[in-house]
């Protein structure tokens, strides 16, 4: 399977950086402010490629390595990496206009 992608998952996932939880006070908070800071259209794409590697079949560890080919701080166990996409694209479809 050939994987595009988008350039905006890059610029998100850079956004937690090492004093991310230290400056939020919980993951959903910091990430709701994250996502106020994207347009409507770059969330749009996110959550597409989200659905879209969550529906693939791919395994946790396929899971992980995309998460780690950012610049991101925060690890993600394998163990969690399906539940933690799974929260960012609930909040994502939260996020969007109807």
């Amino acid at each position: 399977m050939t994987l595009d992608i988008p350039e905006v998952w890059y610029t998100f996932a850079e956004l937690f950086h090492q004093d991310f939880l230290v400056e939020h006070p919980d993951f959903v908070t910091g990430l709701r402010l994250v996502l106020e800071g994207l347009s409507a259209d770059s969330r749009l794409d996110l959550l597409q490629f989200l659905q879209t590697i969550l529906g693939s079949g791919m395994s946790s560890a396929e899971l992980v390595a995309i998460w780690e080919g950012t610049e991101t701080s925060i690890i993600v166990p394998g163990d969690d990496i399906e539940k933690f996409f799974q929260l960012i694209a609930s909040e994502l479809e939260s996020s969007l206009p109807p």
